[in-house]
């Protein structure tokens, strides 16, 4: 008599991409997309450019390094020009800071060629973006659910951008005398005055607009769709080059506003690039320049260690938590993961290295989510009590310590989350403020305590939003209202993490009591000023009322009476010129 065993069958499970990883995906898209469309249209000098691979497989630190596919691409380095520095710049401290805030909707790169007319673009190239609310982070395969892995995501972003090269590759050379400029599509989720480093706003300028065929399918100019469920990304081409300045007067043409693309649904076709109407001699070649390459890349400061993830932006090479740029701190690195770690934002340990940062810490936990108010809000405190305790004396006023910790950034959003910061510490009483410094038993002043100027009204204490002035501000470090979530090196459990991070909300919610509570008792009402003058009223006549016929002329044209809703839109506010 035979048995027979059942032997269970043993799936393996794939560990969902993360806030934080896929936000960072979404920054290296951007980072090799303007690179590689700013080397291959020729916009900078070649030496602005170098050379790096990009290796899905590189998250896993397992991966074969021989056998496993990659793609080349060009990304911009600074220093080279000022040019290519003003546009990184519009990238990294304008773009990102909009997409991690999740106010930003869609970027246009325009090309146009009379300095005079920015409105008319000759090229023009647009990235949408898209913040899904759900939680439900799955892939559907062979009617199973599986979770869409960072490996998933960047396999995805290596035919998204090998699609991208060939299309870009494929069009004809640009005229020798070329500008550039970028502007910001903002969702409604923006505040109306939020307005990113090195933009201004542009909401009530004349569209910006691209002259385009009647005949033309626009589903050719669609390059394709990232979705890792936290972010999706969509890229869209046009171009006009190949058709000369008279022909296009003359043609049949309708004149559109790129960012009118953004709600285009758009899908990625990957198998259908070899039959594209791009295929030709450039592209053959492009073809054999994007397969990997067996000889070694040269290394460069921008590349990282053969264990990490991949991160071309210059951005990630600094990979703290706190997302932002921090050049007054030195780095500490993870011993976990091998993550670049701000020593401010640790609490300047001594030692070079830490044994767990907080993304390790919270790894396994799956409803942390780093792009909250209350977990970038945590980073800054502790980066700012560092600061402050380490530095006091260099403090002279609100907005050197914004130029400071947000790496130049002076946008209203970087202005407020300092003022809140300072907020909390006054609401701890890590902070006092007074007219006069405070004095040691011998008379003299003590090193806590320091004139500091406050530059904005947006500061909250107990009696309400402070005036701007001069202050002396001073220290209390070890005040018995300090709390841990700043004053700690670093978290010992996932658990302690969600209670620094509750302890944070707890403080915003208290401040935004004490905001409305200033602002309610500032507006009071005087009921008397209201009083209605009884003989200005058309008396309702008594008895039965009529019905009351409304003329149809009186009402007809009332929608178009309604305002439009005008577009948040931010320019850079300056004009490259690609001529060299």
């Amino acid at each position: 008599m035979s048995t027979v065993q059942q032997v269970k069958q043993i799936t393996k499970t794939k560990t969902a991409i993360t806030t934080e990883q896929s936000q960072k995906l979404i920054q290296t898209m951007l980072t090799m997309s303007f690179g590689c469309l700013a080397f291959l249209r020729g916009l900078f000098p070649d030496d602005s450019f170098i050379d790096q691979k990009f290796v899905p497989e590189k998250c896993n630190k397992s991966y074969d390094k021989e056998n496993t596919p990659s793609i080349r691409i060009k990304t911009l380095v600074r220093g080279r020009s000022e040019e290519a520095d003003m546009f990184l710049d519009w990238v990294e401290k304008g773009v990102f800071t909009a997409i991690r805030l999740r106010y930003l909707k869609a970027i246009l790169l325009g090309i146009f060629t009379d300095k005079n007319n920015p409105h008319d673009l000759l090229e023009s190239y647009v990235f949408s973006l898209e913040y899904p609310t759900s939680n439900t982070v799955t892939l559907r395969i062979n009617g199973q659910e599986e979770a869409i892995s960072l490996l998933d995501s960047r396999k995805m972003m290596q035919q998204l951008m090998r699609r991208f090269i060939i299309i870009t590759q494929s069009l004809d050379p640009l005229p020798k005398e070329r500008y550039l400029s970028m502007r910001l599509l903002f969702n409604d989720n923006a505040p109306p005055d939020y307005q990113p480093q090195f933009f201004r706003d542009a909401s009530m300028e004349p569209k910006t607009t691209i002259k385009v065929p009647d005949h033309m399918d626009m589903d050719a100019v669609s390059v394709g769709c990232l979705d890792t469920h936290h972010h999706t990304m969509a890229i869209k081409v046009l171009s006009l080059v190949d058709v000369d300045a008279q022909a296009r007067e003359e043609l049949n043409a309708r004149a559109i506003d790129p960012f009118e693309l953004v709600n285009q649904p758009v899908e990625l076709k990957v198998d259908s690039i070899g039959q594209s109407k791009y295929n030709s001699q450039t592209t053959n070649m492009l073809q054999e320049y994007l397969r990997s390459s067996p000889e070694k890349v040269c290394p460069t400061q921008a590349l990282p260690k053969d264990d990490e993830s991949q991160q071309l932006s210059p951005d990630e090479q600094n990979s703290c938590e706190c997302g932002m740029p921090c050049s007054v701190s030195f780095m500490l690195e993870c011993e976990t993961c091998k993550r670049q770690l701000h020593g401010l934002c640790y609490g300047n340990s001594r030692s070079s290295s830490i044994q767990q940062c907080i993304s390790c810490i919270v790894a396994e936990e799956r409803n942390f989510d780093p792009a909250t108010k209350e977990f970038q809000m945590m980073m800054l405190l502790r980066k700012l009590y560092r600061y402050l305790k380490d530095n006091l004396n260099s403090c002279t006023s609100t907005s050197f310590l914004q130029e400071t910790l947000f790496e130049g950034d002076n946008s209203e959003s970087a202005t407020s989350m300092i003022a809140e910061a300072l907020s909390i510490f006054i609401q701890d009483k890590v902070i006092l403020l007074d007219q006069e410094r405070k004095r040691n038993a011998k008379g003299q002043f003590t090193k806590d305590s320091v004139f500091v100027d406050v530059d904005h009204q947006s500061i909250v204490t107990a009696d309400g939003l402070l005036p701007p002035g001069k202050y002396a501000l001073t220290l209390i470090p070890n005040s018995k209202n300090a709390q841990k979530c700043y004053t700690e090196l670093c978290p010992a459990s996932a658990a302690q993490v969600s209670a620094w991070t509750s302890a944070v909300r707890r403080s915003l919610a208290h401040l935004n009591r004490t905001k409305r509570h200033v602002n309610s008792s500032s507006s009071s009402i005087n009921f008397s000023s209201l009083a209605i003058d009884e003989e200005t009223l058309n008396p309702i006549p008594r008895g039965k009322r009529k019905n009351i016929r409304i003329e149809d002329d009186s009402v007809e044209n009332y929608p178009d009476s309604l305002p439009n809703k005008v577009r948040k839109i931010s320019v850079s506010k300056k004009t490259l010129k690609s001529a060299w």
